[in-house]
């Protein structure tokens, strides 16, 4: 069983769906997928038997809302005192 909440163009699909429908994996479950959001719901990986795809919400959750608030006002108080934040993401 492959489960992908990370990025969807970290697994090559096609790939994906030769291994499952030979069962060299059981399956899988991609909260990701390459082309998101899917503007055609014939794609091949959302067609497979033997693959869920969720709709990216596998960080959904009360501890990671609260976990996103607090983060976003720490970084904002740390910005308010002219310091760096601790989720910057890019320092250009």
């Amino acid at each position: 069983m492959l489960i992908n909440t990370a990025r969807g163009k970290v697994i090559n699909e096609d790939e994906l769906i030769k291994a499952v429908k030979i069962k060299k994996i059981k399956g899988a479950i991609l909260d990701v997928i390459a082309e998101e959001p899917p503007h055609n719901l014939n794609l091949p990986v959302l067609q497979t038997k033997g693959i869920i795809v969720t709709p990216h919400i596998s960080y959904l959750s009360f501890e990671s809302i609260n976990e996103l608030k607090k983060r976003a006002t720490e970084n904002a108080i740390a910005m308010y005192k002219g310091e760096f934040p601790n989720d910057i993401v890019n320092f250009n």
